[in-house]
């Protein structure tokens, strides 16, 4: 089972293949066993690597084909092969068929159990494929959903693949936001990563149902935080020089004036 295969022997692969460095594991590992979560997830939310590159690296191991279903046009008569309950019972989706074979995408291929009940199920050879957790998700809700949610889907599709690392690059520097011109302010906000990195918090905030948001400055980074049902959770941590131009991007999304500092 892909769960298994995550817990024992991910963390090691990626370390293998330099993803991501022993020390950067360790901290991913302590992440998991007090956030009570996977590892791959808490890999992706430490801005490590993204999601869509774990499964790839999966797949390459597993000696699956790794399938992006967001460049593929997923076609809704397909259902017919499989309902929707099933679909998300062992998150898979029908991608193709060609007449004697129906092509499967799935989180994990390695579950045989639920191979072998689409196979019975359908009456079809099914051969299965890769594809990630959050693609299957949103193919899920296109085939068997509402136009809102799949909608919905695509927007969190165009944030999904946020790599926390690459906002590393910006110019900023290390000043805070009372020391950095409004014209660079200005100019920082309109940088991709940034743009995205808000709207991943906030489209993600309403995703989860969260009443509020906690963007807390810490000495060396900021953490992001929802309350949900009253309890505040950990989302994400940023670089702190990452703070000015995102609490500006905010300003500018609330029609506020970012020339005003108090």
């Amino acid at each position: 089972m892909l769960e298994q295969k995550i817990k024992e022997e991910l963390g090691e692969l990626l370390v293998k293949k330099e993803y991501i460095t022993r020390k950067q594991l360790e901290k991913a590992l302590k992440k998991a066993e007090e956030e009570n979560k996977e590892l791959d997830k808490a890999i992706v939310e430490l801005g490590y690597i993204t999601e869509k590159e774990i499964y790839q690296i999966l797949a390459e191991d597993l000696g699956f084909e790794f399938v992006d279903l967001s460049e593929i046009e997923l076609k809704p008569d397909l259902a017919q092969f499989l309902p929707d309950n099933i679909a998300k019972r062992y998150n898979a989706v029908p991608i193709k068929f060609n007449g004697e074979k129906l092509v499967v995408a799935m989180v994990d291929p390695l579950d045989t159990n639920a191979v072998d009940d689409i196979m019975l199920m359908t009456g079809l050879d099914v051969e299965t494929v890769m594809a990630t957790e959050s693609d299957i998700r949103r193919a899920i809700n296109r085939i068997y959903g509402s136009a809102e949610i799949a909608e919905a889907d695509d927007i969190s599709a165009s944030i999904a693949e946020i790599n926390i690392g690459e906002l590393s690059n910006l110019e900023i520097g290390e000043l805070d936001e009372e020391e950095i011109s409004v014209d660079k302010l200005k100019e920082m906000v309109d940088e991709a990563p940034i743009v995205k990195l808000v709207n991943q918090i906030i489209f993600h905030a309403i995703s989860d149902k969260a009443s509020d948001i906690h963007i807390e400055p810490w000495p060396k980074e900021v953490v992001v935080r929802y309350r949900m049902d009253g309890i505040l959770h950990e989302i994400m941590r940023i670089p702190k020089h990452l703070l000015a131009p995102m609490v500006s991007r905010i300003k500018i999304m609330s029609a506020l004036d970012i020339a005003e500092r108090r």
